[in-house]
C-alpha cells in the first residue's frame, strides 16, 4: 500500500499547474485560485469564473465536499465511517453493516483496481500500513520486517454489494484508503465544482489531481513532470486525473537496506527500490490508485496495466534516471531525447554492477532434474564463478575469456531485445533465447545473426550486416510463441523463423527461459541491454533499428512545391525522407521543380512523394506524364496538404483519395489503426494519441482501403463523424497510392510511428511489400 509522499506538496513533481498551454482567455472568464489545508495537505483549487463571488461559492461548495469525505474515510479521525468500521469485533459468523453512498462507491473501485493490479493495491493491508508508519515513526528493526510479513498473511476480508450498499466483513479486517481516497476526492471536488458553474477547473489534493474542462482558449491544463533527473516533461491534459507516486528521500534502513515508505500488499515488505511513477487516467481515482500499485509492480507489470486498462498511461523513473513510458503517453513537449532505451523497454543491465544478472547452471532439463537444494548449491557456485570473470568497466558488461556464459536473473516468454556487442579478431559468442541457442555472434565471413543450431529451419543470416571487427553492432531480436526475428545494425538478417529445441530436439522451445550471453574463451563486450515483454496480441514496438529490407535500391522523388500554403514542416519532412533513405537503403531526389514531370524526368523513379504540396503546381502536360507514370506501375504518396492541390485534375483526385475541407486547432487525438494487413501500419500500435494538424476532408475516400481513421471524440472540432479516416491506399491500373493526414507538425517527421507509416508506405507503392 503506498502512503503518498508529499513529494513537496506537488510542486516538485507536478509543477506550474493551472497554466494554460496556449494563451488568451474570454473575457468573461478570469482565474481564480483557492488554498486550504484538507485531508492532510495542502489542497489547491484553480478555476475560471465570471465573477469573484462565483468562484468562491463554487470552490467552497468544493471543499465542503472534500471535508465530508474526510469525515468518512479517515482512518486518522476516530469518528469517520472508516474508522468505526476497522474497530468492530467481528464474529465468526461474519457481520453485514450498512455503508454510505460514498464509503460504498471507493470500496467498490477499490475492488476492482485489487483485480486489476493483481493485489499490489488492496484496502484490506490497513494493519501493515499501521504497522510499517509505527516502525518508520521509532526507528525500524528486521523484527519489524518479521511482523510486517506475518501480518500480510492475515489481511481479513469481506464482501461488498455494492446494490444494496452493505459490506459483510468474513473476519477483522483493517482497512486503509491512503492509496485511493485523495484521488476519490479530488474527482468528487470536480464533479461539484461543475454543478456549481465552474467546469473549467483544476484540483490538487496534495499531488492527486482532477481535471475539468481545459482554461479558455487553450488545448489543456499545462503540468510539467520532473523527476529526479534532468528530464523535463509537459503535458496538456483536460477532463482527467494525474497522479504521482514515489518515494524520493523518504527511506529507512534496517541493516545494510533501505527501504521506501510504500508497503507491497501482497508481502508486507516495503518497497526497497527507488521508483517515482505518474499515472494518467479517466478520472483521479484511478489515477491515485494506479500510481500507488505501480510503486509496487515492477515497470513491465505496470506497463501490460496500463496498456490493458482504456485512457491510462503511466511514466516510470528508475534509478540512473531512466524514464520508461506506455505507448502513447500524451507529451506535449519534452526534451529531446537521451540514448536510453526506447519507451517500454526495460532495462536489463544497469551498466553499474551485475545485479540482475547471475551464473549458468547446467542446461535447461539438467536444471529440471535438480532438487530446489541441489539447485540452490550450483547457483551459489555459477554466480561465485560469474563474479571472477565478468565484469562492469565503463558501463559496458564485460567478459575476460574464461569460463561461463552470463544470464539473467528471470525467466522471459514473448519479448523484444534490444542488445549491444562488440568481439575482436575470431570471436565467437551468442546470446540464448528461453534458454536454447542461439542467435550467433562471430567473426565469420557468413555474418552474425543466424540461428546457429536449427537443424530443419533456416540457420544462417539472410545479409551479412556486422560491422567491422572492434565495432559496436546492435541486435534487434523478436521473439514471439516459436519465432524468432532478428535485425543486426537495422537489417534484416533473421525473418520470423521458428527457433529449435537444441536440447531436447523432439519438442519445441521452452515457453519461456533465461537469457544467455554465450562466450567461447574470447573476450566480449556488451552494453544498453534492455528488454520490452510481449502478451497475447502484443505488436513489435515501432524502433529505429527496424527497417523495411526490399526498400532498398528504391529511387523516390520528392516533391514540395507550393502555390498556396506553405508548411514551415517541409524542412523537417525532406529530412526525415534522407534520413529514411539512409536508414532503408533507397535513394531520394528533392525538388520543386515541376519541369521534371514528363516522361524522361520520371522514368528513373519508383515513386514521388507529394510533401505538403499545396495549390496548382502542374500544368496539364507535365499532368499527363504523371498520370501515365502512375497508371504504368509507379507509386504516388501523398502527405497531409497534398490533399490540399490540385483540385481540378480528376486524375489526381483519384490518386490522393480525398480533398482537404476545413481543420481545427492543432491538438492531440486519437489515431486508431484499421487494418494491420498493410505495410504502412503493420508496425503500429492498435491506438495512440499524436498532436496534429486533424484535416477534415470532403467526402470519404470512394474505392480506397481505409488503414488508419481518428477519434473525433478525442478532440474538438471534428466535423466527419464517425468514420473520419486519415490514411488510406488503393491501386489504379498497375500503380499503387498512399495518402496520410499526418505531417503538419515539425515534430510529426521525428516521429517513429510516422516514419513506419512513411517506410511501409514507400515500401507497398514501389512493390516492395
Amino acid at each position: 500500500m503506498s502512503l503518498r509522499s508529499s513529494l513537496t506538496a506537488a510542486l516538485t513533481m507536478l509543477g506550474l499547474l493551472g497554466t494554460s498551454m496556449s494563451s488568451g482567455s474570454e473575457p468573461n472568464l478570469r482565474r481564480h485560485e483557492f488554498t486550504k489545508l484538507s485531508m492532510g495537505s495542502q489542497a489547491r483549487i484553480v478555476l475560471f469564473a465570471s465573477t469573484e463571488s462565483e468562484a468562491r461559492r463554487a470552490a467552497a461548495g468544493a471543499f465542503e465536499r472534500i471535508e465530508a469525505l474526510e469525515s468518512i474515510m479517515s482512518d486518522y479521525r476516530p469518528t469517520s465511517e472508516l474508522s468505526r468500521l476497522n474497530a468492530l469485533d467481528v464474529p465468526p459468523s461474519g457481520q453485514t453493516l450498512p455503508l454510505s453512498e460514498d464509503l460504498t462507491r471507493v470500496l467498490e473501485r477499490s475492488e476492482k483496481i485489487r483485480e486489476r493490479t493483481g493485489g499490489a493495491f488492496d484496502v484490506r493491508a490497513g494493519r501493515v500500513v499501521r504497522l510499517w508508519r509505527d516502525a518508520r515513526q521509532r526507528g525500524p528493526t528486521l523484527s519489524d520486517l518479521t511482523e510486517l510479513r506475518r501480518s500480510a498473511q492475515a489481511l481479513g476480508d469481506f464482501d461488498l454489494d455494492p446494490e444494496a450498499r452493505t459490506i459483510t466483513l468474513r473476519s477483522r479486517v483493517t482497512l486503509d484508503l491512503g492509496g485511493i481516497g485523495k484521488g476519490f476526492a479530488a474527482d468528487a471536488a470536480s464533479q461539484t465544482l461543475t454543478q456549481l458553474g465552474a467546469p473549467a477547473h483544476l484540483i490538487d489534493l496534495g499531488g492527486d489531481i482532477a481535471l475539468g474542462d481545459a482554461p479558455p482558449d487553450a488545448t489543456g491544463w499545462g503540468i510539467a513532470i520532473a523527476g529526479t533527473g534532468p528530464e523535463q516533461a509537459r503535458v496538456a491534459l483536460h477532463n482527467c486525473g494525474i497522479a504521482t507516486s514515489g518515494p524520493t528521500d523518504r527511506f529507512f534502513a534496517i541493516g545494510s537496506t533501505t527501504y521506501s515508505h510504500i508497503i507491497d500488499p501482497r508481502t508486507g515488505v516495503p518497497v526497497s527500490e527507488p521508483r517515482i511513477v505518474t499515472v494518467i487516467a479517466p478520472d483521479a481515482t484511478d489515477a491515485d490508485a494506479l500510481a500507488t500499485a505501480m510503486s509496487v509492480l515492477t515497470p513491465g507489470e505496470s506497463l501490460r496495466v496500463a496498456a490493458s486498462t482504456p485512457g491510462v498511461h503511466a511514466r516510470i523513473e528508475v534509478p540512473d534516471n531512466l524514464v520508461i513510458t506506455s505507448n502513447g503517453f500524451p507529451w506535449a513537449s519534452r526534451t529531446p531525447p537521451r540514448a536510453e532505451p526506447d519507451a517500454e523497454f526495460i532495462p536489463l543491465f544497469n551498466g553499474r554492477d551485475l545485479v540482475g544478472w547471475k551464473g549458468l547452471v547446467a542446461d535447461p532439463p539438467a536444471r529440471a532434474r535438480m532438487s530446489p537444494v541441489e539447485l540452490a548449491q550450483a547457483q551459489f557456485e555459477a554466480d561465485r564463478k560469474m563474479r571472477a570473470h565478468w565484469s562492469v568497466e565503463d558501463g559496458m558488461l564485460v567478459f575476460d575469456g574464461e569460463g561461463d556464459s552470463i544470464c539473467t536473473a528471470r525467466d522471459y516468454a514473448d519479448f523484444e531485445l534490444i542488445v549491444e556487442w562488440k568481439i575482436g579478431p575470431q570471436g565467437d559468442s551468442g546470446i540464448y533465447l528461453r534458454g536454447s541457442p542461439q542467435v550467433q555472434i562471430w567473426d565469420n565471413p557468413i555474418g552474425s545473426g543466424g540461428l546457429y543450431n536449427n537443424q530443419k529451419n533456416a540457420s544462417q543470416p539472410l545479409v551479412v550486416a556486422d560491422r567491422p571487427v572492434g565495432e559496436w553492432n546492435t541486435f534487434h531480436i523478436i521473439m514471439q510463441g516459436e519465432r524468432v526475428t532478428v535485425y543486426l545494425n537495422g537489417r534484416l538478417v533473421v525473418g520470423d523463423t521458428i527457433l529449435e529445441n537444441y536440447w531436447e530436439r523432439d519438442k519445441p522451445i521452452y515457453p519461456s527461459g533465461q537469457i544467455e550471453l554465450q562466450n567461447h574463451g574470447n573476450t566480449l563486450y556488451f552494453r544498453n541491454i534492455s528488454l520490452r515483454p510481449l502478451g497475447p496480441g502484443d505488436r513489435p514496438s515501432v524502433a529505429t533499428t527496424t527497417p523495411f529490407p526490399r526498400l532498398a535500391g528504391a529511387r523516390v522523388l520528392v516533391f514540395t512545391r507550393t502555390a498556396g500554403f506553405r508548411h514551415d514542416s517541409i524542412e523537417a519532412g525532406v529530412q526525415a525522407m534522407r534520413d529514411m533513405a539512409a536508414q532503408h537503403g533507397f535513394s531520394i531526389v528533392h525538388t520543386e521543380d515541376p519541369t521534371v514531370f514528363d516522361n524522361n524526368g520520371l522514368a528513373p523513379y519508383d515513386a514521388v512523394v507529394f510533401l505538403n504540396t499545396t495549390g496548382d503546381i502542374l500544368n496539364p502536360t507535365q499532368e499527363a506524364a504523371f498520370e501515365a507514370f502512375v497508371r504504368s506501375g509507379g507509386g504516388f504518396v501523398g502527405i497531409h496538404s497534398a490533399a490540399d492541390t490540385e483540385y481540378d485534375w480528376p486524375f489526381y483526385g483519384l490518386a490522393v483519395g480525398a480533398y482537404f475541407k476545413g481543420h481545427p486547432p492543432v491538438q492531440a487525438a486519437m489515431t486508431t489503426i484499421a487494418s494491420h494487413d498493410h505495410p504502412a501500419t503493420r508496425r503500429l500500435p492498435d491506438s495512440w494519441k499524436r498532436t496534429d494538424e486533424w484535416y477534415d476532408y470532403r467526402a470519404v475516400p470512394e474505392g480506397a482501403t481505409v488503414l488508419a481513421r481518428i477519434d473525433e471524440a478525442s478532440y474538438e472540432g471534428g466535423q466527419m463523424g464517425a468514420d473520419h479516416p486519415i490514411a488510406w491506399c488503393r491501386e489504379i491500373d498497375q500503380g499503387r497510392t498512399f495518402y496520410t493526414g499526418f505531417g503538419h507538425t515539425q515534430q510529426s517527421y521525428s516521429e517513429p510511428e510516422v516514419r513506419a507509416m512513411l517506410a511501409g508506405a514507400l515500401a507497398w507503392v514501389t512493390h516492395r511489400d
